[in-house]
């Protein structure tokens, strides 16, 4: 996808915009309560201001930034930052729908796999993931072992990544 991010000068009313793209959409988990809101957050449009001067005017204390999500991806990776500096875990749940809405755009993704991460730190632990198939059937990929799995228990989990497809394409 590609993300369009515009500085504002409100000095001498000079706008840059930088279109970037990304392959991810990192959260910190600690910030928010849902991926859903996050996101809506993170990439509304609304100006926040921003430390540094003007390219046009070199006036200080002007400038403010927004981003918004420009270009939506057919698959929206979204990575939970459960990590703190010390490289120890960060268990606290956030929620994640079956589906979320990029609100202003209205375009909408559904939930189809996640990777988990069990230990404690970032060096020690185990991955796996969960799937969910064509028929909307969620299974349990662990290493050899794959299983079926119910949609409550998927939604009760505490992901590392998670994967969305986008929904009418």
């Amino acid at each position: 996808g590609e993300i369009t991010t515009i500085i504002k000068c409100s000095k001498c009313k000079y706008s840059n915009d930088d279109i970037s793209e990304f392959a991810d959409i990192s959260i910190p988990i600690r910030q928010y309560k849902n991926v859903e809101t996050a996101i809506n957050k993170m990439y509304s449009h609304t100006s926040q201001k921003a430390i540094g001067k003007c390219e046009k005017c070199q006036k200080n204390n002007c400038l403010t930034t927004s981003q918004y999500i420009s270009k939506f991806p057919p698959i929206l990776i979204i990575t939970l930052m459960r990590f703190d500096n010390q490289c120890k875990k960060i268990d606290d749940f956030l929620e994640y729908p079956k589906f979320i809405k990029i609100s202003k755009n209205k375009i909408k993704y559904q939930l189809y796999a996640m990777i988990i991460h069990e230990g404690r730190m970032m060096s020690h632990g185990h991955f796996m993931s969960y799937i969910m198939n064509a028929q909307e059937i969620w299974y349990n990929v662990n290493d050899v072992c794959i299983f079926k799995v119910t949609e409550e228990r998927i939604l009760k989990q505490k992901p590392y990544v998670l994967f969305y497809k986008r929904c009418g394409i």
